[in-house]
């Protein structure tokens, strides 16, 4: 909830459609402090008819455009060869390579560091949501070798981050 004055001259955007309310959202919170309430407060009715399930390829494409928005008040341009990486830091991708993970991994340690330097997001909770991701991402992977495992144990800064379970999976599922 807010007044109607705080968004000022912000509105829906069309390029953003189905997703045109998170684009909002993502420019209210370069404007204003922002609290998200850790609680469902409504119920939304799912059907195969939602725009969320009509439109999904439309909302994947709004949602990249409105991240790398976001990332360029942290200096990092929209056409940056990594800004796929960059993109994949904050969000969760499912099945992505081994090399891909490393990649989005090295990403972001940029996006923390530049963070840190620029205090775009509140660094605790920006971090926070990228660890969390990052973890998903690293359990969620599409590879699994020694040299991954490697990695991730001695390189990534992550292995001790992921719980302990998941790291018995891991090593696991990396050795055979």
């Amino acid at each position: 909830m807010f007044r109607k004055s705080m968004i000022g001259d912000l509105r829906f955007e069309h390029q953003y459609v189905p997703a045109e309310d998170y684009g909002l959202w993502s420019e209210f919170i370069a404007k204003s402090e922002f609290y998200n309430i850790p609680e469902s407060l409504v119920r939304y009715r799912w059907h195969p008819g939602n725009i969320s399930q009509t439109k999904e390829e439309n909302l994947r494409i709004a949602e990249v455009a409105i991240k790398k928005r976001q990332l360029e008040r942290l200096e990092i341009d929209s056409n940056d060869e990594n800004s796929s990486y960059y993109v994949n830091a904050v969000s969760l991708k499912r099945k992505q390579n081994a090399e891909d993970i490393i990649k989005t991994i090295e990403a972001s340690k940029v996006l923390k560091q530049k963070n840190d330097k620029l205090k775009v997001y509140n660094q605790a909770i920006f971090c926070e949501h990228i660890d969390r991701m990052i973890i998903r991402t690293i359990r969620n992977s599409k590879d699994h070798n020694t040299t991954f495992f490697k990695y991730v144990k001695n390189d990534s800064g992550y292995f001790n981050k992921i719980s302990f379970l998941d790291k018995i999976i891991f090593y696991f599922k990396c050795q055979f």
